[in-house]
């Protein structure tokens, strides 16, 4: 189903790791479990209008109204892949990129993409998209389990693991797909059999920071980069709010394997320099916020 979080806080995580990981990974082939839409056609708010706590328009100034304004005062995020991209898509279109097309803007023609969703107007706006920048043929959608379609192509089929890139943003880490396979499990054996994967993460508890780490730890070493939402002193609280994902306490993570030194490093420098973009910017609430970044690894 479409993302009904595109703009806000814990999606620029994403896609700003997400770049930056593809940039230097150079995969042949990228997939993606849960694709949703390319683009999301939603006006970037600016970050002197503040809507009412809580509502949608209100969580997306804090997520890309305020990344924009950070970009803006730091290169290390303005010079980033994501923020080229973003910036691209605000100017051009206003529209929001989601993760298919941020993919397609770092890799274009260097890749090939399997793109899943069981939501067809998602898969849909996949394919127009991919028309629009020049990609139709190098672009197939799956409207079904995406679980299975890239545990088929990627583990059962033909594609190399070491020059395979695969996505997995799940809404329910354990729920078994077609064939019985949760996107915890998938990611378990896409991982031991050398498949570089990323896999996105949230929570609503501090305690809970780290919990997809566990979950995912094998013989291949991990690293998992966490941004968690704080108030103005960096404190936290334990009753957050996973579906606005802004309050204190609240965050999500982003585990990576099968990838470079190098990649995990240029991630490190951004999670980094987006918590310094969010230090002292007020909170959907009102209240003054921060963002405390994190690695982990196991």
């Amino acid at each position: 189903m479409a993302n009904r979080h595109a703009g806000r806080l814990a999606d620029i995580f994403k896609h700003l790791v997400l770049a930056a990981l593809l940039d230097v990974q150079r995969p042949t082939l990228y997939a993606e479990t849960h694709a949703g839409r390319a683009v999301y056609p939603e006006q970037a708010p600016s970050p002197g209008s503040l809507p009412a706590p809580r509502d949608p328009v209100t969580e997306r100034v804090h997520g890309v109204a305020r990344f924009l304004d950070a970009m803006d005062r730091d290169p290390r995020l303005g010079d980033s892949s994501y923020g080229k991209i973003l910036r691209e898509h605000i100017a051009g279109s206003a529209n929001i990129p989601g993760s298919p097309a941020v993919a397609m803007g770092v890799l274009r023609d260097h890749a090939t993409y399997l793109l899943c969703d069981v939501d067809p107007d998602s898969t849909a706006d996949v394919e127009r998209w991919a028309v629009t920048v020049g990609l139709g043929d190098r672009v197939a959608t799956v409207t079904a389990d995406g679980m299975r379609a890239v545990g088929r192509r990627v583990l059962g089929g033909s594609a190399d693991p070491r020059s395979t890139f695969v996505h997995i943003d799940p809404y329910d880490p354990w729920a078994p797909g077609e064939d019985g396979v949760s996107a915890v499990a998938l990611a378990r054996s896409l991982i031991a059999d050398g498949v570089a994967v990323m896999y996105w993460y949230g929570f609503d508890a501090p305690a809970r920071r780290g919990w997809a780490t566990g979950e995912l730890a094998g013989d291949a070493p991990l690293w998992c980069g966490v941004a968690m939402v704080t108030d103005a002193v960096g404190g936290t609280r334990d009753d957050g709010d996973l579906g606005a994902a802004t309050t204190p306490g609240t965050g999500c993570g982003v585990v990576c394997a099968n990838v470079t030194g190098d990649a995990t490093a240029r991630c490190e420098v951004l999670g980094r320099a987006l918590a310094d973009g969010y230090a002292g910017v007020p909170l959907p609430s009102g209240e003054p916020g921060g963002l405390a970044f994190e690695v982990v690894r196991a």
